[in-house]
C-alpha cells in the first residue's frame, strides 16, 4: 500500500472505543451487562453516558 493509501486509510479510520469507554465499559459489567460487543454499541451511542447506555441496554433485552 503506498503512503498515500495509508494516510487516507489512518485518517478515517473509526477511533478505538473499547479504549476511549474502558472504565464505562467496566462499570457495565460490574452492573451485570457482559456482553462487550453490545456495551460498547450503547455507549456509543451514548456517547459514553453509561446511565443512558444501560437505558439501551435494557430497552434491546426487551425486545
Amino acid at each position: 500500500m503506498s503512503d498515500v493509501q495509508n494516510a487516507a486509510t489512518s485518517n478515517t479510520s473509526e477511533p478505538d472505543f473499547a479504549q476511549i469507554y474502558s472504565k464505562e465499559l467496566e462499570a457495565l459489567g460490574d452492573l451485570g451487562y457482559s456482553n462487550s460487543r453490545l456495551n460498547l454499541d450503547a455507549l456509543k451511542l451514548a456517547k459514553g453516558n453509561v446511565n443512558i447506555a444501560v437505558g439501551y441496554l435494557t430497552d434491546w433485552s426487551a425486545r
